[in-house]
Protein backbone atom coordinates (compact mmCIF):
# COMPACT_ATOMS: atom_id res chain seq x y z
CA UNK A 1 0.00 0.00 0.00
CA UNK A 2 1.46 3.38 -1.03
CA UNK A 3 2.26 5.91 1.67
CA UNK A 4 -0.02 9.02 1.66
CA UNK A 5 1.55 11.97 -0.11
CA UNK A 6 1.28 14.20 2.96
CA UNK A 7 3.12 11.68 5.14
CA UNK A 8 5.90 11.26 2.59
CA UNK A 9 6.24 15.05 2.29
CA UNK A 10 6.49 15.40 6.07
CA UNK A 11 9.24 12.79 6.21
CA UNK A 12 11.15 14.57 3.48
CA UNK A 13 10.87 17.89 5.32
CA UNK A 14 12.27 16.20 8.40
CA UNK A 15 15.09 14.75 6.29
CA UNK A 16 15.97 18.25 5.03
CA UNK A 17 15.95 19.65 8.57
CA UNK A 18 18.16 16.81 9.78
CA UNK A 19 20.53 17.39 6.87
CA UNK A 20 20.75 21.11 7.71
CA UNK A 21 21.20 20.44 11.43
CA UNK A 22 23.86 17.77 11.02
CA UNK A 23 25.83 19.80 8.46
CA UNK A 24 25.83 22.87 10.71
CA UNK A 25 26.62 20.88 13.84
CA UNK A 26 29.55 19.25 12.05
CA UNK A 27 31.25 22.58 11.26
CA UNK A 28 33.06 22.90 14.64
CA UNK A 29 34.61 19.49 14.06
CA UNK A 30 36.01 20.49 10.66
CA UNK A 31 39.44 22.17 10.77
CA UNK A 32 39.35 25.93 10.13
CA UNK A 33 39.72 26.86 6.47
CA UNK A 34 41.74 30.07 5.96
CA UNK A 35 41.66 31.98 2.70
CA UNK A 36 44.51 30.79 0.49
CA UNK A 37 46.55 33.92 -0.43
CA UNK A 38 47.15 32.37 -3.85
CA UNK A 39 43.43 32.73 -4.58
CA UNK A 40 44.04 36.40 -5.43
CA UNK A 41 46.68 35.51 -8.05
CA UNK A 42 44.55 35.15 -11.17
CA UNK A 43 45.90 33.99 -14.50
CA UNK A 44 44.87 37.01 -16.55
CA UNK A 45 46.28 40.24 -15.11
CA UNK A 46 46.39 42.20 -18.36
CA UNK A 47 45.59 45.92 -18.24
CA UNK A 48 43.44 47.29 -21.06
CA UNK A 49 41.97 50.79 -21.40
CA UNK A 50 43.67 51.65 -18.13
CA UNK A 51 41.71 48.97 -16.24
CA UNK A 52 43.87 46.42 -14.38
CA UNK A 53 42.78 42.78 -14.67
CA UNK A 54 40.54 43.99 -17.48
CA UNK A 55 38.80 40.75 -18.46
CA UNK A 56 38.15 39.64 -14.89
CA UNK A 57 36.63 43.07 -14.17
CA UNK A 58 34.58 43.56 -17.33
CA UNK A 59 33.18 40.01 -17.26
CA UNK A 60 31.08 41.11 -14.25
CA UNK A 61 29.04 43.49 -16.41
CA UNK A 62 26.46 40.78 -17.33
CA UNK A 63 25.53 40.41 -13.65
CA UNK A 64 24.74 44.11 -13.46
CA UNK A 65 22.64 44.06 -16.61
CA UNK A 66 20.77 40.90 -15.59
CA UNK A 67 20.11 42.31 -12.11
CA UNK A 68 18.74 45.60 -13.49
CA UNK A 69 16.55 43.69 -15.96
CA UNK A 70 15.20 41.51 -13.15
CA UNK A 71 14.45 44.47 -10.89
CA UNK A 72 12.61 46.23 -13.71
CA UNK A 73 10.41 43.17 -14.24
CA UNK A 74 9.70 42.68 -10.54
CA UNK A 75 8.74 46.26 -9.67
CA UNK A 76 6.00 46.34 -12.31
CA UNK A 77 2.48 46.13 -10.82
CA UNK A 78 1.71 43.08 -12.98
CA UNK A 79 4.50 41.09 -11.30
CA UNK A 80 2.25 40.36 -8.30
CA UNK A 81 -0.99 38.98 -9.72
CA UNK A 82 -2.74 35.61 -10.12
CA UNK A 83 -1.37 35.36 -13.65
CA UNK A 84 2.06 36.83 -12.88
CA UNK A 85 5.32 35.31 -11.64
CA UNK A 86 4.39 36.13 -8.04
CA UNK A 87 0.88 34.98 -7.18
CA UNK A 88 1.15 36.41 -3.68
CA UNK A 89 2.75 39.64 -2.47
CA UNK A 90 4.53 37.70 0.30
CA UNK A 91 6.82 36.22 -2.36
CA UNK A 92 8.10 39.60 -3.56
CA UNK A 93 10.73 40.27 -0.82
CA UNK A 94 12.54 37.01 -1.56
CA UNK A 95 12.45 37.66 -5.30
CA UNK A 96 13.81 41.19 -4.84
CA UNK A 97 16.61 39.96 -2.57
CA UNK A 98 17.60 37.31 -5.13
CA UNK A 99 17.73 39.77 -8.04
CA UNK A 100 19.44 42.46 -5.95
CA UNK A 101 22.07 39.88 -5.01
CA UNK A 102 22.78 39.31 -8.71
CA UNK A 103 23.14 43.05 -9.36
CA UNK A 104 25.34 43.69 -6.30
CA UNK A 105 27.50 40.65 -7.07
CA UNK A 106 28.41 42.25 -10.38
CA UNK A 107 29.39 45.51 -8.69
CA UNK A 108 31.19 43.87 -5.76
CA UNK A 109 33.08 41.35 -7.89
CA UNK A 110 34.13 44.07 -10.33
CA UNK A 111 35.48 46.14 -7.45
CA UNK A 112 37.30 43.14 -5.99
CA UNK A 113 39.03 42.28 -9.27
CA UNK A 114 40.34 45.82 -9.59
CA UNK A 115 42.28 45.28 -6.34
CA UNK A 116 42.32 41.56 -5.47
CA UNK A 117 42.74 41.19 -1.70
CA UNK A 118 40.77 39.91 1.27
CA UNK A 119 39.06 43.19 2.17
CA UNK A 120 37.56 43.89 -1.32
CA UNK A 121 36.59 40.21 -1.50
CA UNK A 122 34.08 40.90 1.28
CA UNK A 123 32.03 43.00 -1.18
CA UNK A 124 32.10 40.15 -3.69
CA UNK A 125 30.98 37.51 -1.21
CA UNK A 126 28.33 39.45 0.72
CA UNK A 127 25.94 39.86 -2.25
CA UNK A 128 26.54 36.26 -3.26
CA UNK A 129 25.14 35.16 0.10
CA UNK A 130 22.01 37.22 -0.66
CA UNK A 131 21.47 35.16 -3.78
CA UNK A 132 22.14 31.79 -2.15
CA UNK A 133 19.91 32.41 0.85
CA UNK A 134 17.10 34.06 -1.11
CA UNK A 135 17.00 31.13 -3.55
CA UNK A 136 16.76 28.66 -0.67
CA UNK A 137 13.89 30.64 0.86
CA UNK A 138 12.05 30.94 -2.47
CA UNK A 139 12.23 27.21 -3.16
CA UNK A 140 10.89 26.46 0.33
CA UNK A 141 8.06 28.93 -0.31
CA UNK A 142 7.09 27.31 -3.60
CA UNK A 143 7.67 23.64 -2.87
CA UNK A 144 7.00 23.20 0.84
CA UNK A 145 5.25 26.06 2.64
CA UNK A 146 4.83 29.69 1.66
CA UNK A 147 4.54 30.97 5.22
CA UNK A 148 7.59 29.17 6.60
CA UNK A 149 9.65 29.91 3.52
CA UNK A 150 8.82 33.58 3.95
CA UNK A 151 9.77 33.47 7.64
CA UNK A 152 13.09 31.87 6.80
CA UNK A 153 14.13 34.63 4.39
CA UNK A 154 15.60 37.21 6.77
CA UNK A 155 17.21 34.77 9.23
CA UNK A 156 18.91 33.09 6.24
CA UNK A 157 20.06 36.44 4.83
CA UNK A 158 21.39 37.36 8.27
CA UNK A 159 23.24 34.04 8.52
CA UNK A 160 24.79 34.60 5.11
CA UNK A 161 26.03 38.05 6.05
CA UNK A 162 27.43 36.74 9.35
CA UNK A 163 29.35 34.04 7.49
CA UNK A 164 31.25 36.65 5.49
CA UNK A 165 31.75 38.92 8.50
CA UNK A 166 33.06 36.01 10.55
CA UNK A 167 35.49 35.05 7.79
CA UNK A 168 37.05 38.50 7.39
CA UNK A 169 37.27 39.10 11.15
CA UNK A 170 39.06 35.77 11.63
CA UNK A 171 41.38 36.63 8.72
CA UNK A 172 42.31 39.86 10.49
CA UNK A 173 43.11 37.78 13.56
CA UNK A 174 45.36 35.54 11.40
CA UNK A 175 43.03 32.58 11.97
CA UNK A 176 40.92 32.68 8.82
CA UNK A 177 37.77 30.55 8.98
CA UNK A 178 35.70 29.95 5.84
CA UNK A 179 33.67 27.05 7.26
CA UNK A 180 30.38 28.90 7.76
CA UNK A 181 30.67 30.71 4.43
CA UNK A 182 31.30 27.37 2.75
CA UNK A 183 28.08 26.04 4.29
CA UNK A 184 26.13 29.09 3.11
CA UNK A 185 27.38 28.59 -0.44
CA UNK A 186 27.17 24.83 -0.77
CA UNK A 187 24.20 23.76 1.38
CA UNK A 188 21.68 25.41 -1.02
CA UNK A 189 23.32 23.60 -3.94
CA UNK A 190 22.43 20.34 -2.17
CA UNK A 191 19.08 21.26 -0.60
CA UNK A 192 17.52 22.97 -3.64
CA UNK A 193 17.97 19.99 -6.04
CA UNK A 194 16.51 17.70 -3.36
CA UNK A 195 13.45 19.94 -3.01
CA UNK A 196 13.04 20.08 -6.79
CA UNK A 197 13.10 16.28 -6.83
CA UNK A 198 11.02 15.54 -3.74
CA UNK A 199 8.23 18.18 -3.80
CA UNK A 200 5.75 19.12 -6.55
CA UNK A 201 6.06 22.59 -8.15
CA UNK A 202 3.55 25.40 -7.84
CA UNK A 203 5.01 27.32 -10.79
CA UNK A 204 6.45 26.56 -14.19
CA UNK A 205 10.15 27.01 -14.94
CA UNK A 206 11.75 24.01 -13.22
CA UNK A 207 13.84 23.35 -16.32
CA UNK A 208 15.36 26.82 -16.00
CA UNK A 209 16.45 26.01 -12.44
CA UNK A 210 18.14 22.84 -13.66
CA UNK A 211 20.03 24.85 -16.28
CA UNK A 212 21.03 27.35 -13.60
CA UNK A 213 22.67 24.57 -11.58
CA UNK A 214 24.43 23.15 -14.61
CA UNK A 215 25.87 26.54 -15.54
CA UNK A 216 26.94 27.08 -11.91
CA UNK A 217 28.73 23.73 -11.88
CA UNK A 218 30.55 24.75 -15.06
CA UNK A 219 31.51 28.05 -13.45
CA UNK A 220 33.08 26.30 -10.46
CA UNK A 221 34.99 23.99 -12.82
CA UNK A 222 36.46 26.80 -14.92
CA UNK A 223 37.33 28.70 -11.73
CA UNK A 224 39.41 25.75 -10.57
CA UNK A 225 41.14 25.54 -13.98
CA UNK A 226 41.88 29.27 -14.26
CA UNK A 227 45.55 29.00 -15.29
CA UNK A 228 45.09 25.84 -17.36
CA UNK A 229 42.37 27.43 -19.49
CA UNK A 230 44.40 30.62 -19.90
CA UNK A 231 47.18 28.55 -21.45
CA UNK A 232 44.74 27.37 -24.15
CA UNK A 233 43.98 29.52 -27.23
CA UNK A 234 40.62 30.62 -25.77
CA UNK A 235 41.47 34.34 -25.33
CA UNK A 236 40.10 34.38 -21.77
CA UNK A 237 41.24 32.79 -18.51
CA UNK A 238 39.26 30.22 -16.61
CA UNK A 239 38.19 32.84 -14.07
CA UNK A 240 36.77 35.13 -16.75
CA UNK A 241 34.86 32.19 -18.23
CA UNK A 242 33.66 31.44 -14.71
CA UNK A 243 32.05 34.88 -14.58
CA UNK A 244 30.25 34.39 -17.88
CA UNK A 245 29.00 30.93 -16.89
CA UNK A 246 27.89 32.18 -13.48
CA UNK A 247 26.12 35.07 -15.21
CA UNK A 248 24.33 32.51 -17.42
CA UNK A 249 23.27 30.73 -14.23
CA UNK A 250 22.04 34.04 -12.79
CA UNK A 251 20.11 34.74 -16.02
CA UNK A 252 18.31 31.40 -15.67
CA UNK A 253 17.39 32.22 -12.07
CA UNK A 254 16.17 35.72 -12.87
CA UNK A 255 14.23 34.48 -15.90
CA UNK A 256 12.65 31.81 -13.69
CA UNK A 257 11.58 34.21 -10.92
CA UNK A 258 10.30 36.86 -13.34
CA UNK A 259 8.80 34.63 -16.02
CA UNK A 260 7.21 31.70 -14.19
CA UNK A 261 3.44 31.17 -14.04
CA UNK A 262 1.25 29.18 -11.68
CA UNK A 263 0.61 25.70 -13.06
CA UNK A 264 -2.96 24.70 -13.99
CA UNK A 265 -4.64 23.17 -10.98
CA UNK A 266 -2.18 24.62 -8.49
CA UNK A 267 -3.90 25.29 -5.18
CA UNK A 268 -4.16 28.98 -4.24
CA UNK A 269 -1.84 30.20 -1.53
CA UNK A 270 -3.43 30.37 1.95
CA UNK A 271 -4.52 33.88 2.97
CA UNK A 272 -2.18 35.84 5.24
CA UNK A 273 -2.74 35.23 8.93
CA UNK A 274 -1.84 37.80 11.56
CA UNK A 275 0.92 36.56 13.81
CA UNK A 276 -0.04 35.75 17.38
CA UNK A 277 1.24 38.07 20.14
CA UNK A 278 3.64 35.32 21.26
CA UNK A 279 5.07 34.87 17.76
CA UNK A 280 5.35 38.63 17.33
CA UNK A 281 7.23 38.89 20.63
CA UNK A 282 9.55 36.06 19.64
CA UNK A 283 10.14 37.72 16.28
CA UNK A 284 11.06 41.05 17.85
CA UNK A 285 13.35 39.29 20.34
CA UNK A 286 15.10 37.44 17.52
CA UNK A 287 15.46 40.69 15.57
CA UNK A 288 16.85 42.44 18.63
CA UNK A 289 19.34 39.66 19.28
CA UNK A 290 20.38 39.69 15.63
CA UNK A 291 20.93 43.46 15.66
CA UNK A 292 22.81 43.20 18.97
CA UNK A 293 24.98 40.41 17.57
CA UNK A 294 25.86 42.34 14.42
CA UNK A 295 26.49 45.50 16.43
CA UNK A 296 28.69 43.56 18.88
CA UNK A 297 30.84 42.10 16.13
CA UNK A 298 31.05 45.47 14.40
CA UNK A 299 32.02 47.29 17.60
CA UNK A 300 34.55 44.58 18.46
CA UNK A 301 36.08 44.84 15.00
CA UNK A 302 36.52 48.60 15.42
CA UNK A 303 37.94 48.05 18.89
CA UNK A 304 40.66 45.60 17.85
CA UNK A 305 41.55 47.28 14.53
CA UNK A 306 42.61 50.82 15.49
CA UNK A 307 42.78 53.44 12.78
CA UNK A 308 46.44 53.78 11.87
CA UNK A 309 48.21 57.03 12.56
CA UNK A 310 51.61 57.41 10.93
CA UNK A 311 54.39 59.29 12.65
CA UNK A 312 56.09 62.00 10.62
CA UNK A 313 59.64 62.77 11.56
CA UNK A 314 59.97 66.54 12.20
CA UNK A 315 62.65 68.39 10.18
CA UNK A 316 64.78 69.08 13.25
CA UNK A 317 65.06 65.35 14.01
CA UNK A 318 65.70 63.99 10.52
CA UNK A 319 69.47 64.21 10.89
CA UNK A 320 69.36 62.65 14.35
CA UNK A 321 67.11 59.65 13.70
CA UNK A 322 67.40 56.63 11.45
CA UNK A 323 64.62 54.25 10.47
CA UNK A 324 65.00 50.67 11.63
CA UNK A 325 62.95 47.49 11.38
CA UNK A 326 62.75 44.87 14.10
CA UNK A 327 61.58 41.26 13.76
CA UNK A 328 59.33 39.72 16.40
CA UNK A 329 59.42 36.03 17.26
CA UNK A 330 55.98 35.60 15.64
CA UNK A 331 57.17 36.95 12.29
CA UNK A 332 56.02 40.58 12.32
CA UNK A 333 58.11 43.57 11.23
CA UNK A 334 58.08 46.44 13.70
CA UNK A 335 58.98 49.96 12.54
CA UNK A 336 61.27 52.05 14.75
CA UNK A 337 63.20 55.29 15.00
CA UNK A 338 66.65 55.04 16.49
CA UNK A 339 68.48 58.09 17.81
CA UNK A 340 71.89 57.86 19.48
CA UNK A 341 73.52 61.01 20.87
CA UNK A 342 77.22 60.95 21.82
CA UNK A 343 77.97 59.42 25.22
CA UNK A 344 74.38 58.30 25.83
CA UNK A 345 73.55 57.49 29.44
CA UNK A 346 71.16 54.65 28.57
CA UNK A 347 68.78 53.48 25.88
CA UNK A 348 65.05 54.21 26.30
CA UNK A 349 62.57 52.01 24.44
CA UNK A 350 59.41 54.08 23.86
CA UNK A 351 56.02 52.42 23.36
CA UNK A 352 52.91 54.50 22.58
CA UNK A 353 49.23 54.15 23.48
CA UNK A 354 46.30 52.61 21.60
CA UNK A 355 45.61 54.30 18.26
CA UNK A 356 48.83 56.33 18.33
CA UNK A 357 52.31 55.95 16.86
CA UNK A 358 55.88 57.05 17.61
CA UNK A 359 55.87 60.37 19.48
CA UNK A 360 58.41 62.90 18.14
CA UNK A 361 58.12 65.26 21.13
CA UNK A 362 59.19 62.52 23.55
CA UNK A 363 62.01 61.42 21.29
CA UNK A 364 63.27 65.01 21.12
CA UNK A 365 63.05 65.40 24.89
CA UNK A 366 65.04 62.23 25.59
CA UNK A 367 67.72 63.02 23.01
CA UNK A 368 68.19 66.46 24.52
CA UNK A 369 68.47 64.82 27.97
CA UNK A 370 71.30 62.63 26.68
CA UNK A 371 69.46 59.33 26.25
CA UNK A 372 69.61 57.00 23.28
CA UNK A 373 66.09 56.33 21.97
CA UNK A 374 64.40 53.39 20.21
CA UNK A 375 60.80 54.48 19.52
CA UNK A 376 58.64 51.73 18.06
CA UNK A 377 55.24 51.46 16.40
CA UNK A 378 53.44 48.61 18.13
CA UNK A 379 51.80 45.96 15.94
CA UNK A 380 48.72 47.11 14.00
CA UNK A 381 49.87 50.71 14.51
CA UNK A 382 51.83 53.18 12.42
CA UNK A 383 54.16 51.52 9.92
CA UNK A 384 54.38 48.15 11.67
CA UNK A 385 52.87 44.86 10.53
CA UNK A 386 49.75 43.38 12.07
CA UNK A 387 46.01 43.84 11.67
CA UNK A 388 44.67 43.65 15.22
CA UNK A 389 45.76 44.81 18.64
CA UNK A 390 45.80 42.43 21.60
CA UNK A 391 45.85 45.26 24.18
CA UNK A 392 49.36 44.47 25.35
CA UNK A 393 49.59 40.68 25.43
CA UNK A 394 51.27 40.03 22.06
CA UNK A 395 52.60 43.59 21.94
CA UNK A 396 54.96 42.34 24.63
CA UNK A 397 56.73 40.50 21.80
CA UNK A 398 57.29 43.85 20.09
CA UNK A 399 59.04 45.06 23.24
CA UNK A 400 61.09 41.85 23.34
CA UNK A 401 62.23 42.54 19.77
CA UNK A 402 63.24 46.09 20.72
CA UNK A 403 65.10 44.95 23.83
CA UNK A 404 66.94 42.30 21.82
CA UNK A 405 67.86 44.88 19.19
CA UNK A 406 69.32 47.22 21.83
CA UNK A 407 71.28 44.43 23.52
CA UNK A 408 72.86 43.39 20.22
CA UNK A 409 73.90 46.93 19.27
CA UNK A 410 74.86 48.31 22.70
CA UNK A 411 75.40 45.26 24.91
CA UNK A 412 76.76 47.17 27.92
CA UNK A 413 74.28 50.07 28.01
CA UNK A 414 71.41 50.04 30.53
CA UNK A 415 67.92 49.80 28.99
CA UNK A 416 64.77 51.69 30.06
CA UNK A 417 61.22 50.79 29.09
CA UNK A 418 58.73 53.70 28.90
CA UNK A 419 55.21 52.75 27.86
CA UNK A 420 51.98 54.72 27.70
CA UNK A 421 48.66 52.91 28.33
CA UNK A 422 48.83 50.12 25.70
CA UNK A 423 52.61 50.53 25.67
CA UNK A 424 52.70 50.16 29.46
CA UNK A 425 50.73 46.89 29.19
CA UNK A 426 53.17 45.72 26.51
CA UNK A 427 56.14 46.30 28.83
CA UNK A 428 54.44 44.37 31.62
CA UNK A 429 53.73 41.48 29.22
CA UNK A 430 57.24 41.41 27.72
CA UNK A 431 59.16 38.26 28.54
CA UNK A 432 62.44 40.24 28.56
CA UNK A 433 61.24 42.91 31.01
CA UNK A 434 63.70 41.78 33.69
CA UNK A 435 66.52 43.10 31.49
CA UNK A 436 65.21 46.66 31.96
CA UNK A 437 67.12 48.77 34.42
CA UNK A 438 64.14 51.11 34.87
CA UNK A 439 60.47 51.01 33.84
CA UNK A 440 58.06 53.95 33.38
CA UNK A 441 54.41 52.89 33.24
CA UNK A 442 52.40 55.92 32.16
CA UNK A 443 48.58 55.80 32.46
CA UNK A 444 48.50 51.98 32.79
CA UNK A 445 45.22 50.11 33.19
CA UNK A 446 44.91 47.52 35.93
CA UNK A 447 43.14 45.01 33.67
CA UNK A 448 41.60 44.87 30.22
CA UNK A 449 38.16 44.24 31.73
CA UNK A 450 38.35 47.33 33.95
CA UNK A 451 39.71 49.51 31.13
CA UNK A 452 36.89 48.42 28.85
CA UNK A 453 34.16 48.96 31.44
CA UNK A 454 35.57 52.37 32.39
CA UNK A 455 35.27 53.45 28.76
CA UNK A 456 31.69 52.23 28.66
CA UNK A 457 30.84 54.22 31.78
CA UNK A 458 32.19 57.34 30.08
CA UNK A 459 29.90 56.90 27.06
CA UNK A 460 26.78 55.08 28.28
CA UNK A 461 24.24 55.54 31.07
CA UNK A 462 24.91 53.23 33.99
CA UNK A 463 21.86 51.10 33.16
CA UNK A 464 23.28 50.39 29.67
CA UNK A 465 26.80 49.33 30.67
CA UNK A 466 25.71 45.67 30.47
CA UNK A 467 25.35 46.08 26.68
CA UNK A 468 29.13 46.08 26.40
CA UNK A 469 29.25 42.37 27.23
CA UNK A 470 28.71 41.30 23.61
CA UNK A 471 31.45 43.47 22.05
CA UNK A 472 33.91 42.42 24.77
CA UNK A 473 33.28 38.72 24.21
CA UNK A 474 33.40 39.20 20.41
CA UNK A 475 36.70 41.09 20.67
CA UNK A 476 38.18 38.30 22.79
CA UNK A 477 37.15 35.72 20.21
CA UNK A 478 38.54 37.78 17.33
CA UNK A 479 42.00 38.16 18.82
CA UNK A 480 42.05 34.87 20.73
CA UNK A 481 42.82 36.57 24.04
CA UNK A 482 40.81 36.19 27.24
CA UNK A 483 40.44 39.33 29.33
CA UNK A 484 41.78 37.42 32.36
CA UNK A 485 45.09 37.02 30.52
CA UNK A 486 45.43 40.82 30.67
CA UNK A 487 44.95 41.27 34.39
CA UNK A 488 48.01 43.44 34.91
CA UNK A 489 47.63 43.36 38.69
CA UNK A 490 48.70 39.72 38.44
CA UNK A 491 51.29 40.21 35.72
CA UNK A 492 53.21 42.96 37.54
CA UNK A 493 53.97 40.61 40.44
CA UNK A 494 57.62 39.76 40.36
CA UNK A 495 58.71 43.18 39.12
CA UNK A 496 61.37 44.89 41.17
CA UNK A 497 59.41 47.82 42.57
CA UNK A 498 62.53 49.89 43.12
CA UNK A 499 62.94 50.28 39.37
CA UNK A 500 59.27 51.02 38.53
CA UNK A 501 57.63 54.44 38.18
CA UNK A 502 53.80 54.45 37.99
CA UNK A 503 52.36 57.78 36.86
CA UNK A 504 48.91 58.93 35.79
CA UNK A 505 46.57 61.91 35.87
CA UNK A 506 44.18 62.62 38.73
CA UNK A 507 41.35 63.09 36.23
CA UNK A 508 42.00 59.88 34.27
CA UNK A 509 38.61 58.17 33.85
CA UNK A 510 39.87 55.42 31.52
CA UNK A 511 42.51 54.15 33.94
CA UNK A 512 41.66 55.89 37.23
CA UNK A 513 44.28 56.48 39.93
CA UNK A 514 42.63 53.78 42.09
CA UNK A 515 43.79 51.22 39.54
CA UNK A 516 47.30 52.67 39.62
CA UNK A 517 47.43 52.15 43.37
CA UNK A 518 46.27 48.54 42.94
CA UNK A 519 49.14 47.97 40.52
CA UNK A 520 51.54 49.55 42.98
CA UNK A 521 50.23 47.32 45.78
CA UNK A 522 50.73 44.24 43.58
CA UNK A 523 54.34 45.29 42.81
CA UNK A 524 55.27 46.21 46.37
CA UNK A 525 55.97 49.24 48.51
CA UNK A 526 59.19 50.11 46.66
CA UNK A 527 57.36 51.25 43.49
CA UNK A 528 57.22 55.00 42.90
CA UNK A 529 53.64 56.30 42.43
CA UNK A 530 52.87 59.79 41.10
CA UNK A 531 49.39 61.20 40.42
CA UNK A 532 49.47 64.55 38.63
CA UNK A 533 46.57 66.95 39.26
CA UNK A 534 44.69 68.38 36.28
CA UNK A 535 45.74 65.64 33.86
CA UNK A 536 43.68 62.82 32.39
CA UNK A 537 44.55 59.77 30.31
CA UNK A 538 47.71 59.86 28.13
CA UNK A 539 47.77 63.67 28.21
CA UNK A 540 50.38 64.02 30.95
CA UNK A 541 52.82 65.44 28.44
CA UNK A 542 50.45 68.27 27.52
CA UNK A 543 48.78 68.94 30.89
CA UNK A 544 51.46 67.81 33.32
CA UNK A 545 53.53 70.88 32.46
CA UNK A 546 57.18 70.41 33.47
CA UNK A 547 56.19 68.36 36.52
CA UNK A 548 55.73 65.20 34.46
CA UNK A 549 59.01 65.60 32.58
CA UNK A 550 60.88 66.46 35.79
CA UNK A 551 59.38 63.41 37.50
CA UNK A 552 60.54 61.07 34.75
CA UNK A 553 64.05 62.55 34.37
CA UNK A 554 64.61 62.57 38.15
CA UNK A 555 63.45 58.95 38.44
CA UNK A 556 65.73 57.84 35.59
CA UNK A 557 68.70 59.74 36.96
CA UNK A 558 68.28 58.06 40.36
CA UNK A 559 67.80 54.55 39.00
CA UNK A 560 70.64 54.72 36.48
CA UNK A 561 73.33 55.99 38.82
Amino acid sequence: MAEPASGLADRRVVALLVLAGISLAALPFVPSIPQDPRYHSFADSRTLLGIPNFHDVISNLPFVLIGLWGLWRLIRPSAVSPGGPLADRRERPGALVLVSGVLLTGLGSGWYHLHPANEPLVWDRLPMTLGFMALLSLIVQERIDLVWGRRLLWPLVFLGGCSVLWWIVTEWAARGDLRLYGWVQFFPTLAVPLMLWWFPPHYSGTRGLVWAFLFYAGAKLTEALDHDIYDLPLILSGHSWKHYLAAASAFCLVRWITGRRALPGAAPWPPPRPASPAMRTIGWLMLGLAVYGVASVGAATLLVTPIRKHANCPPDLRDRLVNATLQTDDGLTIAAWVGSPPHARATVVLAHGLGNARRPERVRFLLQAGYRVVAIDLRAHGDSDGDVTTFGLYEGRDLDAAIGYVERRWPTAPIVGWGTSLGAAAIVCASQRDRLAAIVLESPYESLREAYENRLRMRLPSWLVWAGFGPRIAAQRIIGVDSDELDLTRRVRGLDGDRVLLVTGADDRRAPPAGLHQLAAAIGDAATVVVLPGAGHVDLWAKGDTTFKDTVTRFLAERLR
